[in-house]
């Protein structure tokens, strides 16, 4: 079974990704990637909470991690201007993107949400979040 991660943080250089199990990974130097961020990594195992934390890592396909706490977990955090049609993403917790008109912008990552809007009847939130069920027992 193959396990896929997509990388939240631009990487500085191939070899920091956490060892062991990779089969490939397919990175973004200059830019963000539109639909994987800044690379797409594959593992033959599944990869630790600590391993996806300390690496920057979004779980894409394989075994999602329950969290230890009621609180939601950010899985895509964009909006969309609609003052000038531009759909903007942050991937990374300091990662604060602008939309071409300067109406919008979003901060946060899969760390927080944050949004600056000039007006606010021009903006849609698509920001995707998952809260678990707090019945859900601890592991």
């Amino acid at each position: 079974m193959e396990y896929k991660y997509r990388l939240t943080a631009r990487p500085v250089v191939p070899s920091i990704l956490p060892p062991g199990g990779l089969i490939r990974a397919d990175l973004c130097f200059d830019k963000p990637c539109p639909d994987s961020g800044w690379g797409i990594t594959v593992y033959d195992r599944p990869l630790t909470e600590e391993e996806t934390n300390e690496y920057h890592l979004g779980i894409v396909s394989g075994p999602q991690p329950r969290p230890k706490h009621p609180r939601g977990i950010i899985l895509r955090n964009c909006a969309k201007c609609l003052a000038c049609g531009d759909t903007v993403e942050s991937l990374s917790v300091h990662d604060f993107v602008t939309c071409s008109c300067g109406n919008l912008s979003v901060d946060g990552g899969n760390d927080y949400l944050k949004r600056s809007v000039k007006d606010f009847s021009k903006y849609l939130d698509l920001s995707v979040t998952y809260y678990p069920q707090l019945s859900e027992p601890e592991d």
